[in-house]
């Protein structure tokens, strides 16, 4: 395609380092440091694929280089989950019950609000780690300890244990008109961890149904401020209809798409 591609990474020893033209050793969670990367590269883009916390470095330095991307705000909506379902819930998303449980003290003033079965799962982690379904009341304290130590912050959110077809939209918003590329339904391994497995496209889901996905999904991504860039989004198709789970700022991590970037050099 005739661009220039450097990439950057914690590990020196990372699989996609042989195959870039340049190579830059910074964490891509360290965000001042990605920043750095980029004012020494001059990258007419940049770009992170099937990864989320990454998006907040990418934020600034795009900010930063005057480059297209996503505000810090939108960022922060898009990778805490707890920032996200309020964005959600405020512009009229449908989404589950939940309840934010920054601390110990929160958990134990809330534990009699909880209804089963229901999810836990950290604010600010991704990859379904930490994430676990809670039958009882007795497993409570166990799956806090577990979805705490895998919180970054220490924060975890409780939410409604959503029963259904779970599907991904993959997504493409560009000067804030989304462009939905495709509906996938997902296969997991099912409690207690929902690790996916696999992905079926395209969807089972077609006429109204396919619409009111496609709505949902369009309204999430309004909800964080996503006016340029791709988009993962997951939802849970359930009897009442579609209700939102989580996006990420990025490209899915199991569906390939193929973008094109009019530039020249690109830093991933």
């Amino acid at each position: 395609m005739g661009l220039e591609v450097a990439v950057a990474d914690f590990n020196p020893e990372a699989i996609g380092v042989p195959y870039a033209d340049k190579y830059f050793n910074a964490s891509t969670i360290d965000i001042e440091a990605i920043v750095r990367v980029a004012e020494e590269y001059q990258p007419d883009g940049i770009i992170t694929l099937a990864t989320d916390m990454p998006m907040r470095s990418i934020a600034v330095a795009t900010s930063k280089l005057g480059l297209v991307g996503i505000t810090s705000d939108t960022a922060l909506k898009s990778t805490d989950k707890a920032e996200m379902i309020k964005a959600f819930r405020s512009a009229g998303v449908p989404v589950p019950w939940y309840y934010i449980v920054d601390n110990k003290a929160v958990f134990n003033e809330n534990f009699a609000e909880f209804t089963f079965p229901c999810i836990m799962k950290p604010t600010d982690n991704s990859g379904s780690r930490g994430v676990v379904l809670i039958k009882s009341v007795d497993e409570l304290v166990d799956a806090y300890k577990y979805s705490r130590e895998q919180s970054r912050n220490g924060s975890v959110i409780v939410e409604e244990y959503l029963q259904g077809h779970e599907v991904s939209v993959e997504v493409i918003v560009y000067k804030s008109k989304v462009h939905i590329l495709q509906v996938t339904d997902k296969l997991t391994t099912g409690a207690p961890n929902f690790v996916e497995m696999g992905h079926s496209q395209p969807s089972r889901f077609i006429g109204e149904a396919l619409d009111k996905i496609h709505d949902v999904a369009t309204k999430a991504c309004a909800a964080v401020g996503i006016e340029n860039g791709p988009v993962h989004v997951e939802m849970m198709v359930t009897e009442c209809g579609p209700k939102m789970i989580e996006l990420g700022a990025r490209m899915g991590g199991t569906v390939s798409l193929r973008i094109l970037f009019h530039c020249q050099q690109v830093l991933i």
